[in-house]
Order: C-alpha cells, then structure tokens, then sequence
C-alpha cells in the first residue's frame, strides 16, 4: 500500500514510510526521526534502538545517520537486552542518560523493564 501512495502522489514530494504493524507515515522531506537531531547537538554520542530500520521503514533515516549509533531491535525485551549490553558495559556504566521511546504498543512493559535495568533512570 505505501508504495501506491508513494507513487500516486509523488508530485507532492513527500515521504511514505511504514510507521507501525497496522499504520505509515507521511511527512515531508526532512521531517523524519532525524529531525529531533538538531535538537541534541551537545552530545557527542547518540544511540538509536528501532524496530523499522530498514529501507522504507520509518526509523530508517536515523538509523542511517553517521550522528547516531543505532540498534536494530525486535521487541521490548530485545530492546532492554541491547540497552543492557550497551549502557551496563564499563564504558558506560556510571556516565549516562536514558531517553526511552518505544515503537512498541505495550509502552508500561518497555518502561518498567528499563527500569529495572537502569535501576530507575528511565
């Protein structure tokens, strides 16, 4: 389906991109998940967990962008599982934030597991 609607509308100049199990986003160029990028320019590493990483996908861009580190995830224990190995490691280990977002419908299960794993800097 996102790929007709890319097509039908390409006069428009717009980005098609599958967003989720049941939905995509439309947006315009530049408007994408690297758009919160300008926003971050005091940290010098940025790291990106995202389930739609792939071409099309609308984690994609950012996944792509030589500003990030990113992490393709399949599910919130993944996610947590990756975070663990990533941030838990002694490179990490008593320097860092947390900003949790979660593709993932179940938000209060992705949370609560990054709690416990963070031990509450989420």
């Amino acid at each position: 389906m996102v790929s007709v609607l890319r097509e039908k509308f390409a006069h428009l100049n717009l980005t098609f991109s599958i967003g989720g199990q049941i939905s995509f986003d439309v947006f315009p160029p530049g408007w994408d998940k690297t758009y919160c990028l300008r926003y971050l320019e005091d940290f010098q590493e940025i790291h990106f967990f995202g389930d739609k990483t792939y071409k099309g996908g609308n984690d994609h861009e950012i996944y792509e962008s030589e500003r990030t580190v990113a992490h393709t995830v399949i599910s919130p224990e993944d996610t947590a599982k990756q975070c663990k190995a990533v941030f838990l490691s002694p490179r990490y280990r008593s320097n860092f934030s947390v900003l949790c977002y979660t593709p993932f419908s179940n938000k209060n299960k992705l949370y609560a597991i990054c709690n416990s794993v963070f031990e509450n800097k989420c």
